[in-house]
């Protein structure tokens, strides 16, 4: 790529110098090498500065910048790299408004909206992000516009709006089903996984609905959106997205029955699976915990509710320490069916 870049601007090119000392910067990413990837970066700036508005240069930009901010996830969260994506996807962004290439302005204001999304900063995150979903209406760029949808339903999610949010990943969804093909080709042109990235649109879709049904408190309208997650699971396995479930190392209900040929393999299964659920979410708190629990239609929501209220109330409990011994003591004492549970091969 270096050898490139110097044929290029013997060739009086800077643009496609450029190019190449950007995409040598993401080689180096790859192989670890953080601070040559920097230095790479920063040359391919350089040559970007002076070269004239055009297409070509703001995906340039957008490229550069998004090699900043896998530098930056890479590098515990470095600020310098964070504001160095920042400042090429502002520039790109002006160019592309100013070229009135909303294609290309789309991609930009999203990008820049996600920097803001992963920074907390949800409500400029959200404005960016709508633009972004204008532009690429505008541009009929549909290949990217399930991308936005998907982000909005991100964001509104992490601000608490779930039902906005079910509506927006339900957006994304509807987009992909009708563009699968394009968006593929597109994927195929860039340095990501078709199936990871858009495999999640559909999980998080999945996610909310089970989420969002579980804390409903009318029967209709969690079985609703049971059956929608149930729709949206067959949509992604339909897609060729769905990778390792299956009724070999799933439990899959119908309407009305089970749909494993072999049935149930304890007749508490269902318990059980909640039991270790609690168990797990318990185990956040990051202490054994001696106590009793009962729950009613309990969920992931619930114990982390649980949870955060524990952790929030520290003089209702207390920490204790325990000898080896006493430990080993309290092991005997456990129930049998705890022992079944842990190590039976079923």
């Amino acid at each position: 790529y270096k050898e490139s870049a110097k044929l290029a601007l013997q060739a009086g090119d800077r643009l496609q110098a450029a190019k190449a000392l950007a995409n040598g910067a993401r080689v180096l990413l790859r192989a670890n090498q953080l601070d040559a990837t920097r230095e790479l970066l920063e040359e391919a700036r350089a040559e970007l500065r002076p070269v004239e508005a055009m297409h070509d240069k703001v995906y340039a930009l957008i490229h550069i910048s998004r090699t900043y901010e896998r530098l930056a996830q890479l590098d515990d969260g470095q600020r310098s790299d964070i504001r160095d994506a920042y400042l090429a996807l502002e520039k790109a962004s002006t160019l592309a408004e100013a070229l009135q290439d909303d294609r290309a302005l789309a991609y930009a204001r999203g990008n820049l909206a996600e920097l803001y999304e992963v920074d907390g900063r949800f409500k400029e995150a959200l404005v960016l992000t709508r633009e972004a979903i204008a532009a690429a209406e505008r541009a009929g760029a549909y290949e990217s516009l399930y991308r936005w949808h998907w982000q909005t339903g991100r964001i509104l999610w992490a601000e608490g709006d779930s039902h906005d949010a079910l509506d927006a990943y339900r957006r994304a969804v509807a987009i992909l089903q009708i563009t699968r093909q394009e968006t593929a080709y597109s994927y195929s042109r860039e340095d990501n996984s078709f199936e990871g990235s858009v495999g999640l649109v559909y999980q998080d879709l999945v996610d909310g609905l089970l989420r969002v049904a579980e804390r409903s408190s009318n029967d209709d309208t969690s079985n609703r959106l049971l059956l929608e997650a149930r729709d949206t699971v067959e949509m992604l396995k339909a897609a060729g997205l769905a990778r390792g479930g299956s009724l070999e190392n799933a439990i899959v209900v119908d309407d009305e029955k089970i749909l494993n040929p072999e049935g149930l393999r304890f007749q508490d299964e269902f318990v059980r699976h909640k039991i270790l659920d609690a168990i797990g979410d318990l185990s956040l708190i990051g202490y054994p915990i001696l106590g009793h629990v009962r729950a009613f239609k309990a969920g992931h929501e619930v114990n982390h509710q649980l949870v955060e209220k524990i952790l929030d109330t520290p003089d209702s409990w207390q920490l204790l320490e325990f000898s080896e011994d006493d430990v080993k003591a309290a092991l005997q004492m456990a129930p049998a069916f705890a022992t079944d549970l842990a190590f039976s091969k079923a």
